[in-house]
């Protein structure tokens, strides 16, 4: 049975049962989560996404009035709703950035650690960071490769149990996230813990970037999303536990070159 939950000052722990898990969607909708939650986008992701393309539609299809008047008036709608959409559409294709340089780093990397989600005017002035842990058999690497287990005659792909922990994370999220709930334009980085031998296109090392910063620490919330199964096996900290990887070996963050600014959409000039 899943099992969610937080430890008075510790940190949000989600278990589930095990099976393949592609990360991303689970990122995909965590990142949607924490700017709706922070009042950076005017809509839960999927709305501002649906609600894109239906007002596109409808300027395609717009008649202007032949009236002077209505005209000015109609003309003068569109120009705002066109600009608003042109923010909309950015802030869409920079979430869709990050998270597809996110599932390209997963594929370069035979060993990620932990992920970092900070919000604030920069890395050094954070107003809220989630530190996202994935610990599983299954899920060593961000991006489980089995596409489908079977359970009790029954197929379950990869995208099923990933929209189902998905659903459980942010139902966890919503209960236990205790943190102030920022407003104002930020922006949203990206961090990857890695060997600092690896050579990722989308990333850039920040080697002097630690979450045991005062002001890391102050707004920080550690996320483990753990298989049931691993819990009863020793963990061993450090990269060390994945084959090719030495003991040795320097773990540092890299930081996404790309960044989703939000705090910029209105909802009420599409209406």
């Amino acid at each position: 049975m899943d099992q969610q939950g937080k430890e008075e000052g510790g940190p949000i722990i989600i278990q589930w049962d095990g099976g393949p898990v592609d990360g991303i969607i689970i990122m995909r909708d965590i990142i949607a989560y924490i700017l709706f939650m922070h009042h950076q986008i005017p809509l839960p992701l999927d709305q501002l996404e649906m609600s894109a393309d239906e007002n596109i539609v409808e300027i395609t299809n717009c008649e202007v009035p032949s009236l002077p008047r209505e005209r000015r008036e109609k003309l003068s709608r569109m120009r705002i709703v066109k600009r608003e959409l042109k923010r909309r559409t950015k802030l869409v294709q920079n979430i869709q950035t990050l998270l597809s340089a996110l599932q390209t780093a997963s594929q370069e990397l035979s060993y990620m650690p932990s992920l970092l989600l900070v919000l604030g005017s920069s890395s050094k002035q954070p107003h809220a960071a989630y530190e996202i842990q994935f610990h599983g058999a299954s899920n060593s690497h961000l991006l489980a490769q089995t596409e489908e287990i079977q359970d009790l005659g029954k197929s379950y792909s990869k995208e099923t149990i990933s929209k189902r922990l998905s659903k459980k994370v942010i139902r966890t999220l919503i209960t236990e996230d205790d943190g102030p709930l920022i407003t104002g334009s930020m922006n949203l980085l990206l961090f990857v813990r890695a060997d600092a031998a690896s050579c990722l296109q989308d990333f850039v090392p920040n080697r002097f970037f630690t979450t045991e910063s005062r002001k890391i620490q102050a707004c920080l919330r550690v996320i483990q999303i753990s298989e049931t199964s691993s819990l009863q096996k020793p963990q061993i900290a450090g990269p060390c536990r994945n084959e090719g990887t030495s003991c040795n070996s320097d773990v540092i963050w890299f930081q996404c070159k790309s960044k989703v600014k939000g705090g910029q959409c209105r909802d009420e000039d599409m209406e």
